[in-house]
């Protein structure tokens, strides 16, 4: 009994050692595919502005003009957002914001995190895309985050309060929204989702592969046991 203890301990430390580094990759794989995600659900978003800004936008503008009143459609941000907002009812741990450091609608206005982040995408211009986690009083949260850069067009809203429609003024008013550059971060969009999302799928992974494994010993086993049944007990 004493010399089969050292074997027996190691074997169980192995099996612990094997489980922890499964469920270690597990969570990354799992990590790995809820950013994934993340970047479809972003890209829909940036879909969406280009549709808004080359095609509804345009049509909708000429109407704003003949009612004199200014209609957030056109806005590209707006039309990202609240399309999002229909695809929580499928996705409603998924939330996404377009945090911007000087908004027009006041919705977008940065927090200190979205800060934070909009300053590392203008300390480093060459940077595509962030990710990290962050604490939250509801629990820690995944990020995903890509910077948005001022373009001409933008400039025709977002210049001067002189140059911005009338109509725009009249809804959000001429102190906030303004003063953009071109080539500037000025802005980030930002898709957060629990951590708990991906650690529930690396714990479900995990059960499924413990189970797996433990139904392949007990075949294996039992197909042992028969074959030295057929081959070794009944010949002797």
């Amino acid at each position: 009994d004493l010399t089969r203890t050292p074997s027996g301990s190691s074997g169980g430390t192995g099996v612990a050692i094997a489980g922890y580094l499964s469920h270690q990759f597990l969570e990354r794989s799992a990590r790995k595919q809820v950013l994934e995600q993340a970047r479809l659900m972003m890209g829909a978003a940036g879909g969406m502005r280009t549709y808004t800004s080359k095609q509804v936008g345009p049509l909708l503008k000429a109407h704003q003009q003949r009612i004199n009143r200014f209609l957030p459609q056109t806005v590209p941000a707006y039309s990202a957002t609240e399309v999002f907002t229909y695809l929580r009812s499928t996705y409603p741990d998924y939330s996404y914001k377009e945090a911007s450091l000087n908004p027009t609608n006041l919705r977008n206005r940065a927090v200190d995190w979205e800060n934070d982040v909009i300053q590392i995408f203008r300390n480093h211009p060459d940077m595509k895309e962030f990710s990290s986690e962050r604490e939250t009083p509801g629990g820690r949260m995944l990020f995903l985050a890509k910077p948005l850069t001022v373009d001409m067009p933008c400039l025709q809203c977002h210049s001067t309060p002189e140059q911005a429609p009338a109509a725009m003024i009249k809804v959000y008013g001429a102190d906030h929204g303004f003063g953009w550059n071109v080539g500037e971060p000025i802005a980030a969009q930002i898709v957060s989702v629990p951590m708990t999302v991906p650690l529930t799928l690396a714990n479900q992974a995990f059960k499924t592969l413990i189970v797996s494994l433990g139904a392949i010993s007990l075949i294996t086993l039992f197909l042992l046991d028969l074959a030295i049944i057929l081959v070794v007990i009944r010949p002797v």
